[in-house]
């Protein structure tokens, strides 16, 4: 019995612990998103329109890294529900992946992706989706019958 209490305090630190290094982590992302925006701005490019503040390919930049600190706050939440009810919710941890792949395919060169690469993409998108509606599905039913 005491042996099971120690090692409930000890899960509780580690999650705590992820927690602020997670959080951290995403404070930072989010500055430096900040800084890149404004040092995208800012900066006038010699030989560009001054109508055009960011380019193609510094907009998938900042996309990309918008993604990015997404996907942080996710997983920060999937922690967070893991420390108050000790259960991980896949229905997060598919808006994590989806979100993920969805980063992917923005920043993806398609010049340099071979079409089976693009195909198992497709299909891991396709298999997550999937996986995610029948979840919100699962769990539309449940609290329908509660």
């Amino acid at each position: 019995m005491k042996l099971n209490k120690i090692l409930e305090h000890f899960e509780k630190l580690i999650i705590m612990i992820l927690l602020l290094i997670t959080g951290i982590i995403i404070l930072i992302s989010a500055f430096e998103l900040g800084v890149i925006i404004i040092r995208d701005i800012i900066t006038i490019r010699q030989g560009e329109s001054a109508l055009m503040l960011l380019n193609s390919s510094d907009l998938l930049n900042v996309f990309s890294f918008i993604l990015l600190v997404i996907i942080g706050l996710e997983l920060f939440e999937s922690i967070k529900q893991y420390l108050n009810k000790h259960i991980l919710q896949a229905e997060i941890i598919l808006v994590v992946a989806l979100t993920a792949i969805a980063r992917k395919v923005i920043v993806l060169d398609y010049d340099k992706v071979e079409p089976l690469g693009l195909i198992g993409i497709a299909l891991l998108v396709v298999a997550l989706a999937l996986s995610y509606f029948l979840i919100k599905r699962a769990n539309k039913n449940y609290s329908d019958r509660t």
